[in-house]
């Protein structure tokens, strides 16, 4: 028994560079003699080899293409907007329903299903930060000022609390 040396990382079939994609957990590939899945594959590759094993390489471009993916992001870098409520194919729901549903679901970004999406969704349901942002409570000497709670105020025809 040779104990793991934790100074080094364990390899990541799902790891190119610095950046992490996601594993493909069902999908089955012949590793080590046997059909297994890719989540088998990638388990047993971290528990056994470190990240500059060369067989770690050597699987991890054997599998990638197979086991890993880039999830589908509807807002393309920008912010989800959670409490919109929208339509998607045909059922009423929020954006954040939405959002949960596609980091969940394997939707590979550049599918058919991915562009669909982000073209029906990208509109109403994202935004970008501003790099200015609004200061609801501001005073003429730019003093920010407290927000009052449970004030109902009508916002584009909803009435959410000031604290919303």
């Amino acid at each position: 028994y040779e104990p793991m040396d934790y100074s080094t990382p364990a390899c990541s079939l799902c790891k190119q560079g610095e950046i992490w994609y996601e594993i493909n957990g069902t999908a089955e590939v012949f590793f080590d003699g046997l059909s297994r899945t890719c989540t088998d594959v990638s388990n047993s590759l971290f528990r056994k080899y470190d990240e500059q094993n060369g067989f770690c390489a050597a699987v991890r471009n054997e599998y990638f293409d197979a086991c890993c993916f880039e999830k589908c992001d509807i807002c393309q870098g920008s912010l989800l907007d959670a409490n919109v409520e929208i339509a998607y194919n045909g059922t009423a729901t929020t954006c954040l329903e939405l959002g949960i549903r596609f980091a969940a679901d394997i939707v590979q970004e550049g599918s058919e299903e991915c562009k669909a999406a982000k073209s029906a969704l990208f509109e109403p349901c994202c935004y970008q930060s501003p790099l200015d942002p609004c200061v609801l409570c501001t005073s003429a000497d730019g003093k920010a000022g407290e927000i009052r709670e449970n004030q109902d105020v009508n916002f584009y025809g909803s009435p959410p609390t000031r604290s919303d």
